[in-house]
């Protein structure tokens, strides 16, 4: 008896953790529906050196970006009804473009007919001004999933004459992107990039 007795209390504990756990799972999934944007703004704040020296703590770049919460170098480029453009933030490379999107989500998967229409035409004429305004005439254009919560955006890394000293292919870029972190992070690249950064202006006002 005292063995079905503590068979009894056991299945009853797992029992009531089921329910625990499913009532858990229930009240999240109502938080990400009423709040689509709840796992963009649950995680910790993190500080990022932007390329022009800034130190900022932001919950979601893309976010800030898109909502003008914060300015990347050279000044925001170009926008749509659904994405932005601006030199990267973080690394000072001339021409390091990416593409963002307004809305909070994770990848081309869950573009909506609109942002599909958009996209395309945007990417086109990113590609085309960094030739035609910028001279650069090799891209790789990289789309990275990083984590479940990272918010939409597209490298369109540049390839410039002294990045082949480190590499020239796809598996380089990381440390040409850190070699660039370390010495270009002068005055000089600053103004640079922000001159830059009027001419696609420019380009993308006609």
């Amino acid at each position: 008896m005292l063995a079905y007795g503590a068979y009894r209390t056991r299945a009853a504990a797992v029992f009531e953790m089921f329910i625990f756990s499913t009532c858990i799972l229930h009240f999240r999934a109502i938080v990400f529906f009423l709040c689509p944007s709840w796992i963009c703004y649950t995680r910790p704040m993190e500080p990022i050196i932007a390329a022009d020296g800034r130190e900022v703590a932001l919950e979601c770049l893309g976010c800030a970006i898109s909502k003008k919460e914060v300015e990347p170098p050279g000044g925001m480029i170009a926008e749509t009804d659904h994405f932005t453009l601006a030199n990267d933030f973080e690394y000072p490379i001339k021409g390091f473009l990416i593409i963002g999107s307004k809305r909070h989500f994770q990848n081309v998967a869950d573009f909506t007919p609109e942002e599909s229409a958009d996209f395309s035409s945007f990417l086109i004429k990113t590609r085309k001004a960094m030739r035609d305004v910028l001279g650069i005439q090799q891209v790789t254009i990289i789309q990275e999933e990083k984590s479940k919560d990272s918010h939409f955006h597209v490298w369109m890394f540049p390839w410039h004459e002294w990045m082949k000293e480190i590499g020239s292919d796809i598996v380089s870029i990381r440390a040409i992107m850190q070699y660039a972190k370390e010495h270009y992070s002068t005055k000089e690249m600053t103004e640079e990039i922000s001159t830059d950064s009027q001419k696609l202006r420019e380009y993308f006002s006609r």
